[in-house]
């Protein structure tokens, strides 16, 4: 038991069986890109650390929704993702706090509410056709971007 969890950890070895898009611990595999999150003021690098941690989490936003990366900038956090087995990169944009007088109030009144807030919309919105019927722009890196 002891060489198992020196080897992998606490958990079983699954690379054989899982999603090769996925990580150990099951959260999807994501390529973090940009601004380091330390760097931001302190609202902004909580909410980022915050999008970042939630949206690796497999079907919080949709079962077809696959984020491949995720970029941070000074003012907002640009999140890459596949939908189903569309081959196209589509990108969505959530702009970050720069202080505790950008909170609007209940329920946008902390960092973790923002992005509960903005990731609820997110899967409302691609569920009912926001790849069909939200503007897209195509970004210098290739992606889509949607809005």
């Amino acid at each position: 038991m002891a060489a198992h969890l020196e080897a992998v950890g606490p958990f079983f070895e699954t690379a054989a069986i899982r999603d090769p898009n996925t990580e150990a611990d099951g959260g999807w595999r994501l390529h973090i890109t940009g601004a380091d999150t330390e760097s931001l003021p302190t609202p902004a690098a909580a909410t980022a650390r915050s999008l970042i941690r939630r949206v690796r989490v497999r079907g919080r936003v949709a079962s077809r929704f696959r984020p491949i990366r995720v970029h941070v900038e000074q003012d907002q956090v640009c999140v890459y993702f596949r939908w189903a087995e569309n081959p196209t990169t589509f990108a969505m944009t959530l702009q970050l706090p720069r202080s505790e007088d950008d909170f609007s109030g209940y329920p946008m009144d902390s960092p973790d509410s923002i992005v509960a807030v903005c990731l609820s919309i997110w899967q409302e919105d691609l569920r009912t056709g926001l790849l069909v019927w939200g503007h897209r722009t195509r970004r210098a890196d290739g992606a889509v971007h949607i809005s």
